[in-house]
């Protein structure tokens, strides 16, 4: 039996120009979260997939289950890189995160891997699926946060691909991926508040339900350009 508490998750496409009615709507209601007061900040992931593009494809044939490996950081900081796997579950997320040992920028760099820790499991599905960065990506998120029903609502803006797979990459050449749109996403755990509800049903917007991820790779495939590094 599955003991894992998944989070509730939807996701808005928004045009750009009623993002400030929306602030000023979620700013009402919500507050910012600690890493947003001073208007956002810069999130890099970059995201592993099968020498088949299993995590694609699941997500685009819209699969009830399936996984997605990432490596994460804020603010181009490389001290602090995360690991994390998002699990879905219908409309339910549950992920697993973990914080590389420091200095570390390359799961495949470490020696010393903790038994049952989640670098082990990426380890071990990367051996057996190929898994290998294939596409690095870079936007600009504000984060508001409701203590009832836990409820965590994003927005993402400026989101670009980025024509290489190294996590470190500065100087390497970014696609704009959603033009004169964000991405709004909203979580919730046990259930979502009225109040929340009615602020969403008042945003101009619609639901969506592709990832940043398969946005980024559509992308890529569009321009060409595309890495696999093993």
């Amino acid at each position: 039996m599955d003991k894992r508490i998944y989070r509730h998750e939807m996701k808005y496409l928004i045009p750009m120009e009623y993002i400030s009615i929306i602030r000023n709507r979620l700013v009402a209601v919500l507050e910012y979260d600690a890493y947003s007061a001073g208007g956002g900040y810069n999130v890099r992931s970059l995201y592993y997939d099968t020498f088949n593009d299993m995590c694609l494809k699941t997500k685009i044939n819209g699969c009830d289950e399936r996984n997605k490996w990432r490596l994460r950081l804020y603010n181009y900081d490389y001290s602090v890189i995360k690991l994390e796997c998002k699990h879905k579950k219908g409309r339910g997320i549950y992920k697993e995160s973990e914080i590389l040992p420091q200095s570390t920028i390359n799961p495949k760099d470490v020696s010393n891997i903790k038994k049952g820790s989640l670098l082990e499991k990426f380890r071990i599905i990367q051996e057996s699926e190929w898994l290998a960065p294939v596409c690095l990506i870079d936007y600009e998120r504000e984060a508001f946060v409701f203590d009832y029903g836990t409820v965590r609502i994003t927005i993402d803006k400026s989101i670009r691909v980025v024509n290489s797979v190294d996590v470190t990459s500065q100087e390497s050449v970014s696609f704009p991926v959603t033009e004169g749109f964000c991405i709004l996403e909203v979580k919730w755990t046990e259930y979502m508040p009225m109040i929340i509800k009615e602020l969403l049903d008042s945003i101009a917007g619609y639901e969506i339900a592709v990832s940043k991820y398969a946005l980024c790779r559509i992308k890529l495939n569009s321009l060409r350009l595309f890495h696999r590094s093993m």
